[in-house]
């Protein structure tokens, strides 16, 4: 959510954009159908851009600077993306298949995979925050376990933006 928009990742339908300023009567502005189903969603703080992680069809990236005509304007396949968390020209994937991820969105129309954790490591993701300098991952490999994967941004000599 930012300010009074809300991103909603919609399963098969894509993404929703739904202005909440009057919580009795929200209103759907715009939709776009990714090719996957939409599993999690996070935007930019100025919420121009949202990243939709789209299941097996990888992550759609989303120009949403006007919320009643969002298009997809880049897409990074592969993998079953389960969640995002957007930070700076980054975004955190929970992937199921590539564990913890990161994608630079410098160029949002061509994001570039940085780097994974593997599974062994860092679980077979589904959700995943950030606090701080921390990652934090909710997975199904491990049993009864959270993945913590500060020692991962080091590793990959990020600064994650505060």
């Amino acid at each position: 959510m930012k300010g009074t928009l809300a991103f909603v990742a919609d399963g098969p339908s894509g993404l929703q954009e739904i202005d909440v300023s009057n919580l009795d009567a929200p209103v759907t502005l715009g939709a776009v159908d990714t090719p996957g189903s939409g599993w999690g969603v996070d935007a930019t703080p100025d919420g121009l851009l949202a990243v939709v992680a789209d299941g097996t069809a990888g992550l759609q990236i989303v120009n949403t600077a006007d919320p009643r005509y969002p298009a997809i304007i880049g897409t990074l396949p592969g993998g079953d993306a389960r969640d995002v968390a957007v930070r700076g020209n980054f975004a955190f994937v929970a992937y199921l298949s590539r564990s913890f991820t990161s994608v630079d969105l410098s160029d949002p129309s061509h994001p570039v995979l940085k780097a994974s954790t593997d599974p062994s490591l860092g679980g077979r993701l589904v959700d995943v925050a950030l606090a701080g300098r921390f990652a934090l991952g909710a997975d199904i490999f491990f049993v009864k376990g959270c993945p913590l994967l500060m020692s991962v941004l080091r590793r990959l000599r990020y600064r994650v933006p505060s």
